[in-house]
């Protein structure tokens, strides 16, 4: 029996699903065909989706992987797949990805037949496994599904290391960032990573990412980006504190391994560096080996008040003195900002705002965004407070300036959606 999978390719999404190849590639034997789609309507996916469905020896499956954002699209697309293919062999649709993690029911629900919550690499080749038995004892204990109108779960138990797992697929080679850190203490309020990634921080091996450097270098790509909550706690055990053996050790092994032309960025999109970890012992060693000058900073808010609140674990004041050694060493900080952000009131804004203006007077640039209630989160179930006009005509003013960017006016109709369409917090997050 054949396993199809049909991964639903979004702009935001390719870099989960790599890392999904990647687990196929290692640990689950050949008879497993991986199609690629970025939308239901193309002839290429129509027709191998079709001809899936149509054989008796086939198993077809539609993984998808998403956030928030993209929930809605989802969900229609869903209906629309069921639709065309109602009077076929069952299809079935897997989800995954931070959205599905924190809002299994809901997502249950909307259409999919199963859900995996969390860290999803090894959850995907044991599932590959209950499709080929057929037997339920297979599915992991992280993916949860409806049997006769209650919510069950899987009971297989996950066995494997992120820690040791190659970072992507090699066969046919598919290169992105590569992830060398997962997890986060802090809890931060607003945010999913402790529900998806946990809050003990892990690390790649060293060993390893130094072996996807080297293979991505034999296939001629030499720049080399990472994924990962805070770039400068690579290494650190406790992820509160930086390990500065550690980075070292990662950037200077790396530069090593690279040709003349190569490049490293680190600390830039798509990853970010929390204030606290910005000293002149880090920013020094990434000044020897990096070659971005942009580096994203999470600052979140200008009043203490608001970090307090949210579990930031940083202060106003770690804030500017990051900028400060940063620009002393040639780099420009792009800082994160959140509007609309629960219990924020307008001197809280106010605070931020003028954070903002020292900021930029310093030489750095805002990076917007608006709140949105995220399933999974400790504020799922609190709603986008509105922006107050005075913001926006100062965040507005800014953009025509080129000193500030982000989606935050597409995130604020999002998030004022969102805040009435959630479940309420304790049905998301109880599985």
């Amino acid at each position: 029996m054949e396993i199809n999978i049909f991964f639903r390719l979004f702009k935001d999404n390719r870099y989960s699903v790599l890392a999904l190849l990647a687990a196929l590639e290692q640990l689950v034997q050949p008879s497993v065909r991986i199609e690629f789609f970025s939308h239901p309507e193309e002839e290429f996916f129509r027709v191998n989706f079709t001809n899936a469905v149509g054989s008796p020896e086939s198993v077809p499956i539609l993984a998808y992987s998403f956030a928030t954002p993209m929930w809605k699209n989802v969900a229609e697309e869903w209906q629309l797949l069921r639709a065309r293919y109602s009077g076929a062999k069952r299809i079935i649709i897997l989800a995954g990805g931070p959205h599905p993690t924190g809002a299994v029911k809901h997502v249950l629900r909307r259409g999919a037949d199963f859900v995996c919550v969390g860290e999803g690499e090894f959850s995907i080749v044991e599932f590959v496994r209950f499709l080929r038995t057929g037997n339920v004892k297979h599915i992991p204990e992280n993916i949860y599904y409806y049997k006769q109108g209650k919510l069950s779960k899987g009971t297989a138990r996950l066995s494997g290391c992120w820690e040791t797992l190659f970072p992507f697929p090699r066969n046919p080679y598919r290169f992105g960032p590569i992830e060398i850190t997962r997890g986060c203490p802090f809890k931060c309020k607003y945010c999913e990573t402790p529900l998806i990634k946990g809050a003990r921080v892990r690390h790649k091996k060293l060993d390893v990412i130094l072996e996807a450097v080297n293979f991505m270098v034999k296939h001629n790509r030499a720049d080399i980006r990472f994924i990962t909550p805070n770039a400068l706690g690579y290494g650190s055990k406790n992820g509160r504190e930086p390990d500065t053996a550690s980075l070292y050790a990662l950037l200077n092994n790396i530069r090593e391994l690279l040709p003349s032309s190569g490049r490293i960025f680190f600390g830039s999109f798509p990853s970010e560096v929390r204030p606290e970890f910005v000293t002149r012992d880090t920013v020094r060693i990434m000044k020897e080996f990096c070659n971005n000058k942009q580096v994203v900073v999470g600052a979140q808010s200008g009043s203490q008040r608001m970090l307090d609140i949210m579990n930031r674990g940083h202060t106003v004041e770690d804030v500017i003195n990051a900028c400060q050694i940063l620009l002393e060493n040639n780099f420009r900080p792009s800082v994160d900002f959140i509007f609309g952000l629960p219990h924020e009131q307008p001197e809280d804004a106010i605070q931020s705002l003028n954070l903002i203006k020292t900021l930029i007077e310093m030489g750095a640039r805002i990076h917007a965004h608006t709140f949105m209630p995220l399933p999974g989160s400790k504020w799922a179930g609190k709603k986008t407070k509105p922006i107050p006009d005075f913001v926006k005509r100062f965040l507005e003013s800014l953009i025509a300036d080129g000193k500030l960017f982000g989606q935050w006016m597409h995130q604020e109709r999002i998030g004022r959606e969102l805040s009435y369409r959630h479940e309420p917090t304790k049905e998301v997050c109880e599985l």
